[in-house]
């Protein structure tokens, strides 16, 4: 039986946005990516655009606003 994760800190990590960005198809035209959330989940994201060849670095933003454990200071 396959296991159903619900709400903050329920699953395996902090967030699926990582999972969510890998599963992404870029569109052929111009565009911008934003993206904003735990630390690390952003950065594995950001990562993940950034290693596409037909995508633009610039036009990526991506932003962590908090540390998964650790209280905010």
């Amino acid at each position: 039986m396959a296991t159903l994760y619900c709400g903050f800190g329920a699953t395996p990590k902090a967030t699926r946005l990582a999972d969510i960005a890998r599963s992404i198809e870029l569109p052929k035209s111009p565009g911008y990516i934003w993206i904003a959330g735990e630390a690390q989940a952003v950065s594995e994201a950001r990562e993940h655009f950034r290693d596409q060849p037909e995508f633009d670095k610039d036009r990526t933003t991506a932003i962590g606003h908090w540390f998964l454990g650790k209280p905010r200071g």
